[in-house]
């Protein structure tokens, strides 16, 4: 009994710290926040800090290694099979991963420093995609990279772009519109409008 109430501080100190840490970067540059501010925005103090981290990098590093893992653990499963079908199936599981913990996402999505991230998330899908469509297609391996990377980078970016700029549309409404325009391309989406 012991063990899991220590266990549940633990957990519930190191999610303070990264929330901190995330709203920190929505608001500055990585470079310009110290521990302190870390410590003090989670309500700990500084040596707590250091229980767990060396240093903010440290932090970062773990903060990201987790989202991937929660993220590959999300869309593991998702049959990739059926993505060219229907676009709008992925979308919607990743709106609703997005919606989970909208906070975090709109901090960590909205910071300059995300670009590690980004890479990690987009290797994840493309891996998965390109393994689900490699024999669906007659495609060459250079053509379904072009055709995958075209897709994954515009459904990241869409997200992007809407946190950073706050949309009145609804993620919801995003991912129909991102799905249109996965499936068939800037005409269909131009058709699909009018």
């Amino acid at each position: 009994m012991t063990n899991q109430k220590i266990d549940r501080r633990i957990i519930k100190t190191k999610k303070a710290i990264h929330n901190a840490f995330t709203e920190l970067l929505s608001q500055k540059d990585m470079n310009d926040i110290t521990i302190k501010e870390i410590a003090q925005k989670a309500d700990i103090n500084r040596k707590t800090f250091y229980n767990y981290y060396n240093n903010i990098y440290e932090l970062l590093n773990e903060i990201e290694n987790d989202t991937i893992h929660n993220f590959e653990q999300a869309i593991e499963e998702f049959d990739f099979d059926n993505f060219m079908d229907s676009p709008s199936l992925f979308l919607e599981k990743l709106t609703l991963i997005i919606n989970n913990d909208i906070n975090f996402y709109s901090h960590f999505l909205t910071m300059e420093h995300n670009s590690n991230l980004m890479t990690k998330m987009s290797n994840s899908i493309k891996a998965k995609l390109k393994e689900a469509l490699k024999d669906k297609t007659d495609m060459n391996e250079q053509q379904l990279n072009i055709m995958i990377n075209y897709a994954v980078s515009g459904m990241i970016g869409i997200y992007q772009e809407w946190f950073q700029n706050h949309q009145k549309e609804s993620l919801e409404d995003i991912s129909k519109q991102t799905s249109v325009l996965v499936l068939l391309g800037i005409k269909g989406f131009i058709t699909d409008k009018h």
